[in-house]
C-alpha cells in the first residue's frame, strides 16, 4: 500500500501541527520537520497503517492506555500529539504530575520542535529550570543555627542528623538541640544520636539556657533544633512554636527550613505549607522519597511554594540518604520516576553510569 505524504507549512509548529490534524486527522504521523529562514515550519505528515494503540504500545504503553491517550487528545481541542509527546504526557501522569502541570511541559516541548527521542530530553531542561535551589548552609565565620519545622512524621529528626553529620564530617563543630518536648522519647532519640556522632546536646524550652549552653561549648559553628512536629490544623500549637522561634531568633539569629514528607498528598503538602509559611521558613526539604512511587507531586509542590529546595532525602542512613538537589536529579525523578542518586520503590536506581539525557533517549527507545 502507497504511503501517501503530505507538506504542511505553519507560521509555527503549532500551527503546522494543528492543519495537520485537521488534513490527516487522528492518526497522522510526523515524519519531520524544518524551519526556513522567515520562522515558519514545514512537517511532512502521513496517515499511519497502525492504530493508535499500536503506535502507542510500541513505546512501552499498553493498548489500554492507548485509547485512553487517543480519547483525551480527541476531545481536547489541543494540536496533535505525537506518539512521543503522548509518552510525555503518560509517564508524567503516572509519576504524579497534575493535568496541568504536564500539560504545560508537553506544550513546551511541542512548541520547542523537539520529538522522538529528543523530546524527553527537551523535556528535562525545561523541568530543571523550573526549581529554585537554595545555596548549601554556609558555616564560615561565627555560630550559625537551624531550626527544622514540619508537620508531625514528616522526618525532621532524621534530616537534622544526617546534615549535622555531613557538616561534622567536614571539620565543623555542631551542637544538637531538642525543642521537643511534647512528643514521647524524642529528645533521648536526638540524645542517642547526639552521643553516637560525639556532639554537644541539649534538650530545652528557654531561649536563656539556649545561649548559656553555647557559650559554654566554646566555638561552635553550626547548632541544629528539633522542633515539635504539629498538625497543620492545631492553629495553637503553632502559634507557641512562632512564638518560641522568635525568642531564639532574637536571641541568637535563627533560620528555618520546611520539612515536608514527598509520600503525602498533594493536598497535605499544600495544607502544611499553608499552616508553617507564617513561620517564616527560608528553604525546602524534601524526605521520603524511597516511600512514593510518584515523586513529581511533591516536586510540583515545591515548584509553586516559592521556597528554594535544600535537600532531598530517601532512607534512614545518617551518611547516604541527603542529597543536594540539582536540575538533572529533580528532572530524571519528574520524567523517569527515580534517580541513581535516589531510590524510589518499585523502580530502583539505574545502575548504567551514562549522562542523565542519555539515560532519558533509552527510556524513550524502550
Amino acid at each position: 500500500m502507497t504511503r501517501q505524504i503530505h507538506r504542511i507549512r505553519g507560521k509555527n509548529l503549532r500551527e503546522a501541527l494543528t492543519r495537520a490534524a485537521e488534513i490527516v486527522g487522528e492518526n497522522a504521523v510526523v515524519y519531520s520537520s524544518e524551519e526556513s529562514e522567515d520562522g515558519q515550519v514545514t512537517i511532512s505528515v502521513g496517515r499511519s497503517q497502525d492504530d493508535p494503540g499500536a503506535r502507542m504500545q510500541r513505546f512501552g504503553f499498553s493498548a489500554d492506555a492507548a485509547r485512553r491517550g487517543s480519547e483525551a487528545d480527541q476531545g481536547s481541542g489541543l494540536p496533535l500529539l505525537s506518539p512521543a509527546l503522548r509518552d510525555l504526557r503518560q509517564r508524567l501522569r503516572g509519576y504524579g504530575a497534575s493535568t496541568r502541570w504536564a500539560s504545560e511541559i508537553v506544550s513546551h516541548v511541542r512548541d520547542s520542535g523537539a520529538d522522538g527521542v529528543h523530546a524527553i530530553d527537551a523535556a528535562a531542561e525545561f523541568v530543571g529550570d523550573q526549581f529554585r535551589i537554595a545555596p548549601s548552609p554556609k558555616v564560615d565565620g561565627g555560630t550559625r543555627m537551624l531550626a527544622f519545622i514540619g508537620p508531625t512524621g514528616a522526618g525532621k529528626t532524621t534530616t537534622l542528623v544526617k546534615l549535622a553529620e555531613r557538616v561534622a564530617r567536614r571539620g565543623h563543630r555542631v551542637a544538637l538541640v531538642s525543642l521537643d518536648s511534647f512528643r514521647a522519647g524524642a529528645a533521648e532519640q536526638l540524645e542517642a544520636f547526639a552521643d553516637r556522632l560525639e556532639m554537644p546536646f541539649l534538650a530545652t524550652r528557654d531561649p536563656r539556657r539556649l545561649g548559656a549552653f553555647c557559650a559554654s561549648q566554646g566555638p561552635l559553628d553550626l547548632v541544629l533544633l528539633d522542633t515539635t512536629g504539629r498538625s497543620p490544623r492545631d492553629t495553637e500549637a503553632l502559634s507557641d512554636l512562632r512564638s518560641s522561634l522568635a525568642s531564639y531568633s532574637a536571641e541568637r539569629g535563627l533560620a528555618s527550613y520546611l520539612v515536608q514528607p514527598a509520600s503525602a498528598s498533594r493536598r497535605a503538602l499544600v495544607l502544611a505549607h499553608q499552616a508553617f509559611r507564617s513561620l517564616g521558613p527560608r528553604a525546602l526539604v524534601l524526605t521520603k522519597f524511597d516511600e512514593t512511587d510518584a515523586p513529581a507531586t511533591a516536586l510540583e509542590y515545591a515548584r509553586t511554594a516559592r521556597l528554594p529546595l535544600a535537600f532531598l532525602c530517601d532512607g534512614q542512613d545518617v551518611r547516604r540518604h541527603l542529597h543536594r538537589p540539582t536540575p538533572d536529579l529533580l528532572a530524571d525523578l519528574v520524567l523517569l520516576g527515580r534517580s541513581e542518586r535516589l531510590a524510589v520503590p518499585g523502580r530502583g536506581a539505574l545502575s548504567a553510569p551514562e549522562g542523565a539525557g542519555q539515560r532519558r533517549k533509552q527510556e524513550v527507545r524502550r
